[in-house]
């Protein structure tokens, strides 16, 4: 099977792990086979310079991506680089012929990479790590009717995208979309992750706690800080090391409350970090705090794969994930008191106990979320579609 993928990144450029789990599918299929090529875009021109100069015949990285695609005006706006995507698109599709065109992360790439796919007449399906769609979608009244009136807007891009069908990570998310944009066929096929080399090291006091993920609000940092003083009152050994860009101004904002408090030398900010799998070995708990609607938490398996426990908010696709407390704990979204139980209750563990927990963390990685389990079912749901919108679009 020939299939193209059509994503704003691919690995080893990425946002998150919406594009890592993309193209760790992309690897899983090549080995059983199948021939992957990759449409996707590039960030800034330096990078654009090094990635495209790359051997990588099977990847095109050429797309460009708007810069402020989260402004308002944005959403709905820049006609050219909406017509030279769709242009690039239908190009490399007609070069590559795929039998399938597996749609990932569509942000900023605008909405004419989708419409060109659409238009193709080529089986195609999407892969929905978030709702991207939301961004192109006018809202308002005079949204609405400003792009009914746009008469710069070539016809072609003009049209309704039709979000079907649709590749899912969690329950929650397909039903989500089901209810929004009217999907008629989802499957559910959670991130995979391949369980790294056995991490032996056992539990020893004091317990090392980390968060990894982007530093903005919905992620729920904030919260951590604001139960500090209480946490340390009782648990005086604790420490946070954060992974992520603080170089954004509200990472700044972080920093200083922490100044404020004299939290100083209990919070560690560490940077960015493109190798996860090598860090999250050396500690013992993750703390997701997210206050976002997460599609899944790529961040929870990949640690448990490295024999953590982790801390989550108690909805939406962590909730899909953790067996609280078996294999991790889950407490009340968007509740600091809940929060500060749950790190609290595993001070009152033995090591031995919270070893128990790891291994159980591990071991639901390895059996419900591994490459030769869903796999096969993606494999499986590829083919089924081809036959199904082939035979439909010759109908």
């Amino acid at each position: 099977m020939k299939i193209m993928v059509i994503s704003n990144y691919y690995p080893p450029l990425f946002e998150g792990g919406y594009e890592l789990s993309i193209a760790e599918n992309m690897r899983h299929l090549t080995k059983r086979g199948h021939e992957i090529h990759v449409l996707c875009g590039v960030a800034g021109p330096f990078i654009a310079v090094f990635l495209m100069n790359r051997s990588e015949n099977w990847i095109q990285r050429k797309l460009p991506l708007l810069t402020d695609w989260h402004e308002p005006n944005a959403r709905m706006a820049n006609h050219g680089l909406n017509t030279n995507n769709y242009d690039l698109t239908q190009k490399a599709i007609e070069q590559i012929a795929p039998d399938i065109i597996y749609m990932g992360n569509q942000k900023r790439l605008t909405i004419g990479c989708a419409l060109a796919a659409q238009h193709s007449g080529v089986p195609l399906i999407y892969d929905m790590g978030d709702d991207w769609l939301k961004l192109y979608t006018p809202h308002s009244f005079k949204q609405r009717l400003l792009a009914r009136l746009n008469f710069h807007t070539p016809r072609k891009l003009r049209d309704t995208l039709k979000l079907n069908p649709v590749i899912c990570p969690s329950q929650w998310f397909a039903e989500a979309l089901k209810r929004r944009y009217r999907v008629e066929r989802s499957y559910v096929i959670p991130r995979l992750i391949d369980t790294v080399p056995a991490n032996e090291r056992k539990t020893a006091l004091p317990l090392s706690f980390v968060f990894a993920g982007r530093i903005e609000p919905l992620k729920g940092l904030q919260h951590i800080i604001e139960i500090a003083p209480r946490l340390l009152a009782q648990a005086p050994d604790f420490r946070l090391d954060i992974y992520g860009d603080d170089s954004e101004a509200y990472a700044d904002t972080l920093k200083a409350q922490i100044h404020s408090l004299k939290l100083a030398k209990y919070f560690r900010f560490k940077g960015k970090s493109q190798e996860l799998n090598k860090i999250l070995p050396r500690y013992d708990v993750l703390i997701m705090p997210t206050l976002a609607q997460e599609t899944f938490g790529r961040i929870i398996i990949e640690a448990m794969a490295a024999r953590l426990i982790v801390i989550a908010s108690d909805q939406y696709g962590p909730a899909e994930i953790i067996d609280s407390p078996k294999d991790s704990l889950l407490f009340k979204r968007n509740n600091p008191e809940s929060l500060l139980e749950a790190i609290l209750s595993l001070y009152r563990l033995t090591p031995k106990e919270i070893d128990a927990i790891k291994d159980s963390a591990f071991q639901k990685v390895k059996t419900k979320f591994s490459p030769e389990l869903h796999i096969p079912h993606l494999e499986e749901i590829l083919t089924q579609e081809i036959k199904l919108q082939t035979a439909k679009i010759r109908g």
